[in-house]
């Protein structure tokens, strides 16, 4: 019995030693040994911004930890944030995890993210429009559900994300594809949106984390490259939102009047 106890005891010693839970630079992280990082929400200190850009590694203790999750939770409920970007290393984000925030207009999502939990996003009803990048796999139960002004997705993904459960979306706008992907995403779950558009022509892998921005319903679709942008300088660069930029950014960018995705 007493080796059990002593047994019990170093297991549970080994595994607060593995993993532990610090605050950096406004947000609460759980370290783990293997140098990754999930992010559990906000710090005390940072409890009241609008604004967060999470980013993909944090340092600690002349560690460098890779930042892998959103926790389950994270965010949920957070009646202030307005603008979310997410750092290109974040592959999961998890259950509930943006649920009813209720002010949230604007998530830029990561590049290399694979899996959006169960209600991840749902009722964030001032949300109308993402990107959803070329490495997205998992979509889950109700992540999107309730998002009334949710009328615009842009999926870089060559193949449809794979549906778990039901529910994902509350809407009645567009889903905009890759140039010849249109009939990859035949999943009823696509019926949820009046049309499914292969509109997107290409996608460029560099640029910064800004988000996304809103929706501009008085501009054409993305039909254009970067490319063909850069070929043509004189060309002025606005956000969705109508801001004048200096260069694009990651994400939608409105350049001669056409939507270009980043």
């Amino acid at each position: 019995m007493k080796k059990l106890i002593l047994t019990i005891l170093s297991l549970a010693s080994f595994t607060f030693a593995s993993a532990q839970t610090v605050e950096i630079d406004g947000f609460s992280y759980t370290l783990s040994e293997s140098n990754t990082a999930i992010v559990n929400g906000l710090s005390v200190a940072n409890i009241d911004a609008s604004s967060i850009s999470i980013p993909s590694t944090v340092e600690y203790e002349s560690k460098t930890y890779i930042v892998t999750n959103i926790k389950d939770y994270a965010f949920s409920y957070n009646q202030n944030l307005v603008n979310v970007t997410l750092g290109d290393s974040i592959r999961q984000i998890g259950n509930y995890a943006f649920e009813n925030c209720r002010l949230l207009s604007r998530i830029h999502l990561s590049k290399n993210l694979q899996t959006i939990g169960t209600s991840a996003f749902e009722q964030c009803v001032r949300l109308d429009s993402l990107v959803l990048h070329e490495n997205i796999k998992e979509l889950n139960a109700s992540c999107f559900r309730r998002c009334s002004k949710l009328k615009d997705i842009y999926c870089l993904a060559t193949t449809s994300p794979t549906f778990y459960g039901y529910n994902h979306f509350t809407t009645f706008g567009t889903l905009h594809v890759l140039k010849g992907c249109k009939a990859a995403y035949t999943d009823t779950r696509w019926d949820y949106f009046y049309s499914v558009t292969d509109d997107i022509e290409s996608t460029d892998d560099q640029g910064n984390d800004n988000p996304t921005g809103k929706d501009d319903d008085n501009t054409d679709n993305p039909t254009s490259s970067i490319q063909e942008v850069k070929a043509n300088q004189q060309c002025k660069i606005y956000s969705l939102a109508g801001c004048p930029l200096k260069t694009t950014v990651k994400g939608i960018n409105i350049i001669g009047g056409k939507k270009v995705v980043k």
